[in-house]
């Protein structure tokens, strides 16, 4: 079956239709745009408060309001001042208090202006964001996510904030240098770059960290470190190439040649686990203390 795509135009009886002076343009009170699957399930649909409609591509929205369909069902609505749509590529283009609501994900993003590509089911802004859902805040620059892969990428700027439920808590901050890469369908996070997490227990360091999410709670279930890992937590500071945070049993596995300095003492251990509910470091096996620190320890380590 050959894809549908459907536009109706509703006009006010009331208002009906004017026409510019020149006769290349003209404006309707209202405007309604849906586009249907090849099974015949609606793929989006589009309205405005009023439209202009030029003899060329384009038709210019007001007060324009986009609903992106799931299995039938309303996954995401858009809404914004002002919009554009193009009736070749059927791309929609908001602007001005822009606002996407993932009913899915129980998530709200707010921009200056946002694409809506309907064939590559993209969306995506090169504008500053801000995601809200339920105790966590997610800050960034140029968005973008696939609607049918369920993954979502911010760029630059990266940073989250989770809170927790005592207020006088510090929240868990996530920055990084390179760009985050959500995948909601695998329930995990991705981080590139100069990943810094600081939480009010300790504060961790990598080249890259994923984090894996609860399916049903969407809580935070194990982080793992890879490349340049730095852990501080109080008086103690460890190093290693790989480290797994098991977010259930509160506890930093470190691998990959760990070292740990506590006070003046500098040991080293095939494995280094913190065990942050009582602040306790285990080294083990073949635990060693290192009377002789490399040029590379003293240089980490502030020797």
């Amino acid at each position: 079956m050959k894809k549908m795509f459907l536009i109706t135009l509703i006009c006010l009886a009331m208002a009906g239709v004017a026409y510019c002076a020149d006769n290349t343009s003209y404006e309707a009170q209202k405007l309604a745009l849906s586009e249907y699957k090849e099974d015949g399930s609606k793929k989006w649909d589009l309205n405005a408060s009023s439209a202009q409609m030029n003899l060329d591509d384009k038709i210019n929205l007001s007060n324009p309001k986009g609903v992106l369909y799931e299995d039938g069902r309303p996954a995401i609505e858009l809404n914004s001042n002002k919009g554009t749509f193009n009736k070749s590529k059927k791309n929609i283009i908001l602007n001005d208090n822009v606002v996407v609501e993932h009913k899915l994900q129980n998530s709200v993003l707010k921009t200056d202006s946002l694409k809506w590509e309907s064939e590559t089911s993209l969306l995506k802004t090169d504008d500053p964001i801000r995601i809200t859902r339920e105790d966590t805040l997610v800050t960034g620059k140029e968005f973008e996510f696939d609607k049918d892969r369920e993954v979502g990428i911010i760029k630059k700027d990266v940073k989250i904030r989770k809170f927790d439920a005592d207020e006088k808590k510090h929240p868990t901050i996530i920055t990084c240098e390179g760009k985050m890469e959500v995948k909601y369908k695998d329930n995990l996070a991705e981080f590139f770059d100069n990943v810094v997490v600081t939480d009010p227990q300790a504060t961790l360091k990598a080249d890259y960290i994923r984090v894996i999410l609860n399916k049903e709670k969407h809580e935070v279930e194990n982080i793992y470190c890879e490349g340049n890992v730095y852990v501080v937590q109080g008086d103690k500071k460890a190093v290693s190439q790989q480290a797994n945070y098991d977010a259930i049993e509160k506890t930093i596995v470190l691998t990959g040649n760990p070292r740990l300095m506590k006070t003046e003492n500098l040991l080293g251990a095939d494995k280094i686990t913190f065990y942050m509910k009582d602040e306790r470091v285990v080294c083990e096996p073949q635990a060693r203390l290192i009377i002789f620190p490399t040029k590379e320890d003293k240089k980490i380590f502030d020797l």
